[in-house]
């Protein structure tokens, strides 16, 4: 045997709880009865063959036979029923031997059943967790407890003495103000742990919910804390009255001590919560509560005072009232015409006075004296008092923009005693000022545009010294020739062409001088001068006189000379005025001639190798500097041909009128010419031929040998005149201009802008 473990691999044997079991058929009668079934036994698993574990008996009420029966325990148990109606139940065997690792416990059900067939069933239990013995329902404890208390201290045993543990599982409402620990030995005890703060208002009642286990199982039980109210303090003398002189009663005499008594023996304090009427001139002593002046009562002016007096354990308190009547007080002096309001132009000259007091004082005898300030207290010097007329002037003009109203608060005192503040409240009234520009003259610019563009903002502001004041914005119609070329927004101060603005040729001038006006709701006005600068816009491509030109060359021209010059014209101004010139050759040429950015045509290679009458074209392109750029556009052909003369001055470039072969397209219209006529006559005499071979009706035959003729020959002219291709001498189609029927009469000249030098 395992004497060390032998606790420890305990079995359990577990039996169902009472169960009455049904039946097929309807009798008339009560069950058997179990008596003496405890609900737990222990088995060792090293427990012999037929050991009893435990006895019981049974009867019936009806005095029925009854048999019982064991079930379960996988027939290592048996019911003994030799000693009926006592029963004993036996390990049957343990030749496999009890095995607590493997299976710690058994479930055996013993049922009992009569003849007329009710039964009755039980159960047991191999151990017992720990047994607690019942709480008190509840305990007590003041919500004023703040120390660590024991609140009840906790029997717990275990049958089997095993080892076993308690705990506090869970408190209602949640809360951390208690505790569960071993007291003494084995006693548990519960504490309300130090610093809580129970409140009997708002949770006048805790359940603490514990558990005490083994190792075989757990009890649970709970334990009931009522939270016991505060007792409230109760003062012993309150209401109470006391009486003094105000003439004689010195700071700091005692003039009334309250006590009160609290049934929890809790520390009081005491204190002064209001007093009617309000005043600070008395005071508690908070321990003894002793009540003092703080001042001479003969300052005073009221006779009865009502204090209110609070006591307090911490907890709870209590008020009561102590009444102090004070005989022979002062009266105060008092200004009789204040509070009052009155109001002042902002004009009223200096000096003036605005008001006078009415002061009272009932003591005869009394020195009154007059004490006042100036809210805003920056604006006092605006102001002056006569304190033996007491009258209020003016010490200076008042401004109503800079302020419109002012409080002037007086105190009267005869020494002893003082009354008010007495307001005065003074309303100035405003008279209406002219509004203004932060600056005289407005820098502002724009390009031209169109009418309602170009918006410019000279970023006014106008300040107005009558406050809320509104004002709007216009131009002065009188004060240039530009006036009428803008408009302005009234409220936001834009600036817009009031025409389609155009610089170009001097349309619109490109600096303006606007006078601006403010109005405000009074029409008082304000100016200032708006001086306008309006930037010419890329508007206009630059443009050439034609949409083609003619430049010629000649034998007589060398690389370096410069030919012609592109000149157009860009009414914009400024960079939008400046030219750069470009050109694209659209039918070869590059190679002869060249085009620089300022315009001029030069030749760039010998002209030897072409034929007179060879021409070239070039797109010329004019592109301005603006932004975005514009450009311009023309032809210009260079054609090659034989001078005769050749005149060039620095501006300008003559040579012969061209004739209708000077140009390539109208020599090849020839040639095309004659080539289709030369096909004609070929076919015409084709087609003759034929018909002379053919004899027809007529009877001619084209093709008989013609007779013979003499004819005198002529004298040859010997005199060759030379042919000159180019002389329109030679050829009737130089008589007139080309596809035009209308003769030269003399040379034309093409004029032709000047090189730039």
């Amino acid at each position: 045997m395992r004497d060390v473990e032998r606790k420890k691999n305990q079995l359990y044997l577990v039996v169902c709880i009472l169960t009455f079991l049904s039946t097929s058929r309807l009798v008339c009668g009560s069950p058997p009865v179990i008596h003496d079934l405890l609900l737990t036994v222990s088995v060792d698993e090293n427990t012999e063959t037929l050991t009893t574990i435990e006895t019981f008996s049974v009867s019936d009420p009806d005095g029925d036979s009854v048999s019982c029966n064991l079930a379960g325990g996988l027939a290592l148990f048996n019911l003994n029923s030799a000693s009926a109606p006592s029963y004993a139940i036996k390990v049957l065997s343990n030749s496999a031997g009890f095995n607590y690792d493997s299976t710690p416990s058994y479930t055996l059900s013993v049922t009992c059943t009569d003849t007329n067939g009710e039964s009755m069933s039980a159960s047991l239990q191999t151990n017992q967790a720990p047994t607690i013995t019942d709480p008190p329902s509840a305990v007590q404890i003041s919500e004023n407890t703040v120390a660590l208390t024991s609140l009840y201290t906790l029997t717990v045993t275990d049958p089997e003495n095993d080892a076993m543990y308690c705990n506090l599982t869970h408190v209602n409402p949640d809360s951390t103000s208690f505790a569960m620990w071993i007291a003494v030995s084995t006693d548990y005890s519960f504490y309300l742990l130090a610093g809580q703060n129970l409140d009997y208002g708002t949770i006048p009642m805790y359940t603490l919910r514990f558990a005490c286990s083994d190792s075989w199982g757990t009890s649970t039980s709970t334990l009931i804390v009522e939270i016991t109210p505060n007792k409230y303090p109760v003062f012993s003398n309150l209401p109470g009255t006391a009486t003094r002189s105000a003439s004689t009663t010195i700071i700091g005499t005692s003039i009334f001590t309250v006590t009160a008594t609290d049934l929890d023996n809790s520390a009081l304090t005491y204190s002064i919560e209001a007093s009617d009427p309000s005043t600070s001139i008395f005071q508690i002593n908070s321990v003894t509560g002793v009540v003092t002046n703080t001042q001479h009562l003969k300052y005073v002016l009221v006779s009865v005072y009502y204090l209110t007096i609070k006591v307090t354990d911490g907890k709870d308190s209590t008020n009561g009232t102590l009444t102090i009547s004070l005989t022979n007080v002062n009266t105060a002096p008092t200004i009789q015409n204040l509070d009052s309001s009155i109001s002042v132009l902002e004009t009223t000259a200096s000096g003036s006075a605005i008001y006078t007091l009415d002061i009272v004082d009932p003591n005869a005898g009394d020195n009154v004296t007059t004490s006042y300030s100036v809210s805003p207290a920056d604006k006092s010097s605006l102001f002056s008092f006569d304190s033996t007329t007491y009258k209020l002037s003016l010490s200076s003009t008042l401004d109503y923009e800079t302020q419109s109203s002012f409080t002037i608060k007086f105190t009267v005192t005869d020494g002893k005693a003082s009354s008010g503040p007495y307001t005065l409240t003074i309303t100035v009234i405003d008279e209406n000022e002219a509004c203004s520009f932060d600056r005289s003259t407005y820098f502002t610019s724009a390009y031209e545009a169109s009418s309602g563009l170009g918006p410019m903002d000279p970023a006014f502001i106008v300040s107005d010294p009558d406050n809320g004041d509104t004002y709007t914005l216009s131009i002065q119609a009188s004060a240039s020739g530009s006036s009428d070329y803008f408009k302005i927004d009234s409220s936001s101060g834009i600036i817009t062409f009031a025409v389609d603005y155009d610089v170009d040729l001097g349309a619109y001038p490109s600096n303006a001088t606007l006078i601006v006006i403010c109005t405000d709701h009074g029409l008082a006005k304000g100016t200032a001068t708006v001086s306008v600068s309006i930037y010419d816009a890329n508007d206009n491509a630059p443009n050439f006189a034609q949409t083609g030109y003619i430049i010629y060359s000649s034998q007589y021209t060398a690389p370096g000379d410069v030919i012609g010059t592109m000149n157009a014209t860009d009414i914009d101004s400024g960079d939008n005025d400046k030219i750069t010139y470009t050109w694209t050759a659209q039918t070869g040429g590059s190679t002869y001639y060249q085009l620089t950015a300022n315009g001029r045509i030069s030749v760039v290679k010998d002209l030897s190798d072409l034929s007179y009458g060879q021409s070239y074209r070039f797109l010329v392109q004019a592109v301005d500097h603006g932004n975005p750029a514009l450009t311009g556009t023309t032809t210009v052909d260079i054609i090659y041909r034989e001078a005769t003369t050749t005149t060039t001055t620095a501006t300008t470039t003559t040579t012969k009128a061209p004739t209708f072969f000077d140009y390539p397209a109208n020599i090849a219209m020839v040639v095309l010419m004659c080539l289709m006529g030369l096909a004609l006559l070929l076919l015409l005499a084709y087609c003759l031929f034929k018909y002379c071979k053919t004899p027809g009706d007529c009877n001619m035959n084209c093709c008989k040998t013609p007779t013979k003729r003499s004819v005198a020959p002529t004298k040859p002219n010997t005199k060759k005149t030379p042919f000159d291709f180019w002389n329109e001498t030679n050829d009737t189609n130089f008589k007139s201009k080309p596809f035009s029927g209308k003769p030269y009469t003399s040379e034309t000249s093409i004029p032709m802008p000047s090189p730039a030098q």
